[in-house]
């Protein structure tokens, strides 16, 4: 038996070399295309590095990133020399190979896990998905968070494991637990939510029992993790006066919409990821049908078992933070990047769940099949199932892997066409010049130009004005704004969202559409429409196109 399970082991580590090597090439193939928003972050590093301070706008005080620890290494980066798009892309792409070994090595060490599918399902949900590598190489801190709360909750988890007399068998991981989540707090705000999710369900694990070793542990830990956070917490409370980040503002507000379009956005993730939601559906029916055996016959599932703790504080994270993706609404991007940090955790929660109740029934249903000679080997049916599960998780990528390739050329093509409209702004505005864009990532940080971000991301008014249709318009997250507040402080350029550049010059007609609006003639009246041309490189070669914008008339 033992030679059999390390045949198989050395099989399980094979594949899942393989599964590493799958996404690393995938990540390499998507090259460079970040998302706009990584460049708010590089631009905020990039003022640090220059000595203006954490801001957006030299002199203006604004909290318009989400992700300070990320932001800080890129700083750190900019400060060596290092190109932020580079460091950006490979840390993320980092990121997602350590966040893959993780989740297989914590499934691959459980022994239901282990002596079924070796972890293999849980670290194919992950590797396989498109949306882990797309995030991966987009520059922001999505799957650098994901392995945060991944890491700290799964440690939290082995730390809480108990022994005979119900006392914690490795406190000391508790205390690393404590630490990365502390990371992933200041890496978003959410990771304070993922530690308060993991605090309650051990606590109430602890309350349960009412072991008196166990509640002091968390009490300490709950004091630790306060002691780390309110420094943090109260500078930059001083430094930007309010409670959440200007995101949170400019994001939020729709109320009930809010809560309906969150609802679409998972029950879309699932569509993208039916053989996902399968197991999910399938692994919680064998739970139930387990626990109504058990009841029946008046034996319930071991209080002091390993899987309790895993279920409770792994399973609270995962179904709070759900929730709290449908109460902010989503997300407009198909990789599904809100639902990203939790992914892991579900689909470890999944591989055990298959192993530990799934394959009982899976085994009852082969003794009633008339095909029952060829499995009576079990370690060979423990193969051809693990073998097909692990083939339809890997095929679930092809769901969403043409949504993801769309999004990644029109990424790559900002990237190249908004760079070019940066760089031109930078050599030829005048000096004290005001930009007014929507789109306040590429071009702001190429031109360096004082930028009015009309979506109100880094922009205080904006963010906090009310919005009559809030929920209910899109792109989602960006549906804030106040044209006529902004054109009041009389930008010296305006680039329109959807005709910043086009392949031929626009005649003046067809240009400027969003200006012809009645609210408009005073504004239209100071400004004056220009095009200029530049080389750009489309993958063809360098070829021509025009760059739009207004102009104020002086």
């Amino acid at each position: 038996m033992c030679m059999v399970h390390a045949i198989l082991t050395k099989r399980y580590n094979i594949l899942f070399f393989l599964l590493l090597v799958l996404l690393f090439v995938f990540e390499l193939s998507l090259g460079r295309c970040l998302q706009e928003d990584a460049f708010i972050s590089f631009r905020y590093a990039q003022n640090l590095v220059e000595g203006h301070g954490l801001v957006y706008n030299p002199g203006e005080r604004v909290e318009g990133y989400t992700n300070f620890l990320w932001t800080m290494m890129i700083a750190a980066a900019m400060q060596r020399g290092i190109d932020p798009i580079d460091f950006a892309r490979y840390a993320g792409m980092l990121c997602s190979l350590i966040l893959v070994l993780v989740v297989y090595l914590v499934s691959h060490r459980h022994d239901t896990v282990c002596n079924v599918t070796g972890g293999l399902i849980a670290a194919a949900i992950v590797a396989a998905n498109p949306s882990i590598g797309f995030e991966g190489v987009q520059g922001m801190e999505t799957i650098f968070f994901s392995l945060l709360v991944t890491a700290g909750v799964l440690l939290g988890v082995q730390g809480r494991s108990v022994d005979a007399d119900f006392s914690y068998k490795h406190e000391w991981r508790i205390i690393w637990s404590t630490l990365i989540l502390f990371l992933a707090a200041l890496t978003r705000p959410e990771g304070l939510g993922v530690f308060c999710l993991v605090t309650i369900a051990a606590l109430l694990w602890a309350f349960k029992h009412n072991h008196a070793t166990c509640l002091r542990w968390e009490c300490l830990v709950l004091v630790m993790f306060v002691t780390l956070y309110a420094p943090y917490w109260t500078w930059r409370y001083n430094y930007y006066g309010w409670l959440f980040p200007n995101t949170f503002y400019a994001k939020t507000g729709g109320g009930l919409w809010h809560v309906v379009r969150g609802i679409k956005y998972e029950l879309q993730f699932l569509v993208y990821n039916p053989v996902i939601g399968f197991l999910t559906f399938w692994g919680i029916s064998c739970l139930f049908a387990n626990w109504r055996r058990q009841r029946r016959h008046r034996k319930l599932l071991s209080t002091k078992s390993d899987v309790a703790p895993l279920g409770l504080i792994s399973g609270g994270v995962i179904i709070g933070y759900l929730i709290y993706v449908i109460i902010i609404g989503g997300d407009f991007k198909p990789s599904f990047r809100f639902i990203i940090p939790v992914l892991p955790l579900w689909a470890v929660m999944l591989d055990l769940a298959i192993s530990r109740f799934g394959w009982p029934f899976l085994n009852r249903c082969i003794r009633l099949c008339k095909y029952n000679n060829f499995f009576t080997n079990t370690q060979r049916t423990q193969t051809v199932f693990a073998m097909i599960f692990l083939a339809a998780v890997v095929f679930n990528a092809g769901f969403s892997l043409p949504a993801i390739i769309k999004k990644m050329h029109v990424a790559a093509w900002d990237l190249t066409a908004r760079k070019a409209c940066g760089l031109w702004l930078a050599e030829n505005a005048p000096k004290g010049s005001v930009l007014a864009i929507h789109s306040a990532g590429i071009i702001p940080f190429y031109s360096k130009l004082y930028t009015i971000d009309m979506w109100g991301i880094n922009d205080v008014h904006i963010a906090h004005k009310k919005m009559p249709n809030m929920g209910r318009v899109h792109p989602v997250g960006h549906e804030k704004n106040d044209p006529v507040y902004v054109f009041s402080r009389k930008p010296t350029h305006f680039i329109d969202e959807w005709t910043y550049v086009t392949k031929d010059l626009l005649p003046s007609e067809m240009r400027w559409f969003r200006f012809k609006n009645k609210d408009f003639p005073q504004i239209r009246k100071r400004y004056r429409e220009r095009s200029v041309p530049l080389m750009i490189d489309d993958g063809s070669g360098l070829q021509r196109y025009w760059f739009n914008f207004l102009t104020l008339v002086k």
